[in-house]
């Protein structure tokens, strides 16, 4: 307990010493606040990722000779900061392997739109 009294005593004086130091020292004018010229912009408001183009995936012929019909893959993209896809994988399949390629790559020829944020300068 002695201690920390004695360090809050070394810090008072201190603070004493340094405010002491600052009211005799000499004090420059100011300049006077300008009202800055420049406005502030913001851009829009915040704006989800989007798909850009996607391209119909292909039914594959092995697909089509096993009669198949409509069957859907849920494929997940995952995009960088600038809208490049980074990775794509299937969520669900389709049932059929080839039916999940094809809809592999109609994913990775898409195109993308990143999200933006609003930014004010």
């Amino acid at each position: 307990m002695k201690g920390a009294l004695a360090l809050a005593a070394v810090m008072v004086a201190m603070f004493v010493a340094l405010t002491a130091i600052d009211h005799f020292r000499p004090r420059l004018p100011q300049p006077a606040a300008t009202p800055s010229t420049a406005a502030t912009t913001c851009s829009a408001a915040y704006q989800p990722p989007r798909v850009l183009y996607a391209p119909t995936a292909a039914y594959p012929a092995s697909a089509d000779a096993l009669h198949l019909g409509d069957r859907t893959a849920y494929v997940a993209v995952t995009i960088d900061a600038s809208g490049r896809l980074v990775r794509s994988k299937i969520l669900k399949t389709s049932g059929n392997a080839a039916l999940d390629v094809s809809a592999l790559d109609a994913a990775r020829a898409s195109a993308f739109a990143p999200a933006t944020s609003s930014v004010c300068r």
